[in-house]
């Protein structure tokens, strides 16, 4: 069974990438870079779901999977 979350954002957490916060930085500036690190690894978090090395259970715990 797949759960299907309605808001961004709230699922299991499958891959995530350190941002740097950086003197200076408002709001938007580090959103930006938020955002650039979720599209460089989104695809290989997709991957890692696609391929079944990545599963949800029923609550949206992230399941790892050895193969």
């Amino acid at each position: 069974m797949m759960l299907i979350q309605e808001d961004v954002d709230c699922g299991g957490i499958v891959l995530q990438e350190a941002v740097k916060v950086a003197q200076g930085d408002t709001e938007q500036t580090l959103s930006e870079r938020v955002l650039q690190a979720e599209h460089r690894i989104f695809p290989q978090a997709l991957e890692l779901l696609a391929s079944g090395a990545v599963t949800l259970d029923d609550r949206g715990k992230v399941l790892w999977h050895r193969q």
